[in-house]
């Protein structure tokens, strides 16, 4: 790789000379979908996509109408520049023109981001003093630039303060917040070749020093391409990991002390013996964009569109499998605690871990509490004087905590309150990658065990569930998971009051006794909230999905229907071609009721400028109206609303951190029967029968 200028740049010039393939490598466990972007596609590059209002941006080597661009005699071609592609009224791309001509320059325009406003824009560019002598000479160096948008025109591109004169920064991916910054660079301190780098935004709103992701990403390879999640999920690519060949395309999920989890390869659907790279993923994670150059293509480097109907990623996935590197650390271990009594997995729980083989003499003597004492007693070492000699980890909602430890033997310790203390010495480590330990209640507690519903039986997630000793008023917090469940434990002798709330309504009140029951017997629980339209309607309402079945709720005005596989891409209002189902079957369900009359909304998470979260959501369900309209129903028989974040489902507002299936619950798109007509009081259930929406 001698010449960054070109090669960091574009993915063609990665050259894969004896470079190391998996032995085997197993498919994305889910199903995913790939189409290649014909219309906006080439016998040129196109490559290295961005979300960008209702389509996407992208960099491309066709030749830009009145723009003088120098010709790259080693790429043999004119320098890159930067197109948009927006979708038309059905859903597809259509054909691109130049994004800005404000922004192009005689050189290289390349890969880059937009803030989550679309209001700043972070691009790649070769540096520019006003000739082309630099070029010419090999002497231009690849910087990020920025530029505002402002009445319409973008400015003066500015450049970033970490650029530096004698390396190369590249591949800019902003963070949701607008505060991390993640690129490529060859700059001096990394591991070989191109290394991924986060740059943080320090409370001046000043750009900080760069720092290495470190060798758990980087290899002594090529990593670009980075493109940052609004989880924090890191995607990337790379052909320094064991992957198919050529540059891989990988992700990494955040761990808890701000750095990333081993990477995990995306599989064979996305990865080729060729280059696969430049990829970016809705919110959902469910639809997206990625460059390659495989065989099939159209041109050289082309851009393809994805649809992953089950999610790209799981959420609990901890990225345990074949192509996780093992340094010269150690090999990567999975510890998982467990409840053993209602076998849910326990968070915050205490993981202390040492190797003995490591520890002095001095070492196996401890005080504790002031007094002299061995740390070794009856084979079992002292909690106390352990914790002081290990190391500790806490593990997550999953219950696991990731470390990467010698083959040698170690002693684990775990405590979490409520739950007996466990102790154990693992000696096989290099045959054990995951272990899981199940703890047992502390004495005098009873389990609970409970689930969350709605009116008509569908798991609410979730939801904040209290539950409060009446003799002392103690409240203890737990909280519903996708199936509606939760756990917990109450004292013996006891009387709860235990309710839950979504954010915006309260379940019923549930009374559990422990009083003269046996300590050994779990209790259960169910909460039900009698109303959960999450809008503000009077009457009776059920939220179902379109296509649901079985359900007994019957249609009535303010009934709620969930269109759940409406997707949208980030930043998005067009309805994605893929995602038309519940909207044809909601045609079909009005045109079989020509009187009913529906209002169609939209809603967001939290996240994000609330002004803008009600303008997206306002343009989604105003696109989702038109495409009813477009299908023959009547525009007065629709209303489109958009709401924003004004209606969540669950504690996830205000700022308050949650994982990224919880924002997932409350963007969604919904229909509430506004004018029932001849079909109130046809089950709903029914209603999809008879339109055809039922999939089984």
């Amino acid at each position: 790789m001698k010449n960054f200028q070109i090669v960091l740049l574009f993915s063609t010039a990665f050259i894969t000379n004896g470079w190391q393939r998996a032995k085997a490598q197993e498919s994305n466990p889910h199903p995913v979908f790939i189409t290649n972007e014909k219309t906006i596609n080439t016998n040129q590059l196109e490559f290295s996509p961005a979300f960008y209002e209702d389509g996407i941006v992208f960099v491309s080597s066709n030749a830009v109408k009145g723009k003088e661009k120098v010709f790259d005699g080693k790429l043999g071609r004119k320098t890159m520049s930067i197109f948009v592609a927006l979708r038309d009224t059905s859903g597809k791309l259509s054909k691109p023109k130049p994004f800005a001509s404000e922004l192009v320059s005689m050189l290289h325009e390349g890969p880059l981001t937009f803030d989550k406003m679309g209001e700043n824009i972070y691009f790649t560019r070769n540096n520019n003093d006003g000739s082309k002598a630099s070029y010419t000479k090999g002497k231009a160096r690849l910087k990020i630039y920025t530029s505002e948008i402002r009445a319409s025109k973008w400015g003066e591109p500015t450049e970033l303060p970490f650029n530096e004169n004698e390396s190369d920064a590249c591949h800019p991916s902003i963070s949701a917040d607008g505060d991390k910054m993640f690129f490529a660079s060859n700059r001096v301190g990394g591991y070989g070749g191109m290394d991924l780098y986060l740059c943080e935004k320090g409370t001046d709103g000043k750009w900080g020093k760069p720092v290495n992701l470190g060798p758990k990403i980087n290899t002594a390879k090529n990593e670009v391409f980075p493109f940052i999640h609004a989880d924090g999920t890191l995607f990337f690519s790379s052909d320094g990991l064991i992957g198919a060949g050529g540059l891989d395309l990988f992700y990494s999920q955040p761990n808890r002390k701000g750095g990333f989890q081993a990477p995990k390869n995306l599989g064979r659907v996305f990865n080729t013996d060729q280059d696969d790279f430049g990829l970016i993923v809705d919110l959902d994670r469910k639809n997206g964009y990625f460059s390659s150059n495989r065989s099939g293509g159209v041109g050289e480097d082309d851009i393809y569109n994805f649809h992953a109907p089950e999610a790209l990623i799981d959420e609990d996935d901890e990225n345990c499998d074949e192509f996780a590197l093992v340094n010269k650390k150690g090999s990567l271990l999975y510890v998982q605690v467990i409840d053993k009594n209602t076998l849910t997995e326990i968070d915050q729980a205490a993981v202390s871990y040492t190797n003995i083989n490591e520890m002095s003499v001095s070492q196996l003597l401890a005080s504790v509490e002031g007094k002299p004492s061995d740390m070794v007693t009856d084979g079992v070492i002292n909690p106390t004087a352990f914790e002081k000699n290990g190391k500790v980890e806490m593990t997550n909602e999953q219950g696991l905590v990731q470390l990467r430890l010698p083959k040698a033997g170690h002693i684990f310790n775990i405590k979490k309150a409520g739950y007996k203390p466990k102790q154990l010495n693992i000696n096989d480590l290099d045959k054990r990658h995951h272990i899981i330990i199940y703890l047992d209640r502390a004495d005098g507690l009873v389990p609970l065990i409970g689930n969350v519903l709605s009116k008509d039986a569908i798991p609410v997630q979730g939801a904040s569930v209290q539950l409060t000793n009446v003799t002392t008023g103690e409240i203890t917090m737990v909280y519903s998971d996708y199936r509606g469940h939760f756990s917990g434990y109450l004292k013996c002798n006891e009387t709860y009051k235990i309710n839950a709330s979504n954010g915006t309504k309260n379940a019923t009140m549930e009374t559990v006794s422990t009083v003269n029951a046996s300590c050994d017997k779990a209790k259960s629980v169910t909460l039900t909230f009698p109303k959960l339209s999450g809008m503000a309607v009077e009457g009776d309402s059920a939220r179902v999905g379109v296509n649901a079945h079985g359900n007994k709720g019957t249609i009535s005005e303010g009934s709620i229907l969930k269109l759940s596989r409406i997707y949208y891409n980030y930043n998005d209002a067009t309805i994605r071609p893929d995602a038309r189902g519940d909207l044809d079957n909601l045609v079909t369900l009005l045109k079989k009721y020509p009187d009913m009359e529906i209002e169609l909304g939209s809603h967001t998470d939290s996240r994000g400028k609330s002004d803008y979260n009600k303008m997206l959501s306002q343009r989604r369900a105003d696109n989702a109206v038109h495409y009813l309209i477009l299908a023959g129903i009547a525009p007065q028989r629709a209303k489109a609303v958009g709401y924003g974040e004004t209606v969540v489902l669950n504690r996830c507002k205000g700022g308050v951190r949650c994982p990224e299936v919880e924002h997932q619950v409350n963007r969604r798109t919904e229909v509430k029967i506004t004018k029932s007509g001849k079909a109130k009081g046809v089950k709903i259930a029914e209603a999809m029968q008879q339109t055809g929406s039922v999939r089984k």
